[in-house]
């Protein structure tokens, strides 16, 4: 608990490694531990620059800015990453969740679609939810449950995944199924952008 000697210690990291992207998050985090939020976000973007665009820098700067609602802020930090970097497959699912989430536009929701294809034949369960989600709010309902199954399956203990397949086979029909993930994905204290619309959906059931 001592943020300004904490601070001190990762900018003597940094100027030893300064291409590493772990001094630079200790330190917004250090800074954010002292008050100095503004700080904080100024060392993740000294960051990013060092590090040619960190995957993990760019995460934790896009949900500072989300924090705040600066969604284009967010959306722009992971461009940014992608200019230098554009087969990321970390930056590409964060950027098509952001998009799939924050936006209803035709045109974002078209580039998100893009963006995911990538991410199809991961195996990665967070990978495949975004891929499912997209998908879902693309209107292909049915298209996406076998994606949202196969994330799910990988990662059961997430009330979030189970609230994305709820979600898509509701609109596909299948209402049992549905009631079913949804009941799970809103017990107990696990938090998630979207709960209160799985709380919504099952009360309308």
């Amino acid at each position: 608990k001592r943020p300004a000697d904490a601070t001190s210690s990762y900018a003597a990291a940094v100027k030893l490694q300064p291409g590493w992207s772990q001094p630079y998050r200790g330190q917004a985090v250090a800074f954010i531990a002292a008050g100095q939020r503004d700080r904080g976000m100024e060392a993740l973007k000294s960051g990013l620059a060092q590090t040619a665009g960190s995957s993990d820098l760019a995460a934790d700067l896009a949900t500072l800015y989300l924090a705040d609602n600066r969604i284009d802020d967010a959306i722009a930090v992971y461009d940014g990453v992608l200019e230098r970097d554009p087969k990321n497959l970390v930056v590409l699912n964060n950027l098509a969740m952001l998009l799939a989430t924050h936006r209803t536009d035709a045109a974002s929701l078209e580039r998100a679609e893009k963006l995911v294809t990538p991410l199809a034949k991961t195996d990665n369960p967070a990978f495949l939810d975004t891929y499912g989600w997209v998908l879902y709010k693309r209107g292909r309902h049915s298209d996406a449950i076998p994606f949202l199954q196969k994330a799910f399956a990988k990662a059961p203990q997430s009330q979030e995944l189970r609230y994305h397949l709820g979600m898509a086979q509701l609109k596909a029909g299948r209402t049992a199924d549905a009631r079913k993930n949804l009941e799970v994905a809103v017990k107990g204290d696990q938090t998630y952008m979207g709960k209160d619309e799985a709380k919504a959906a099952l009360a309308a059931m």
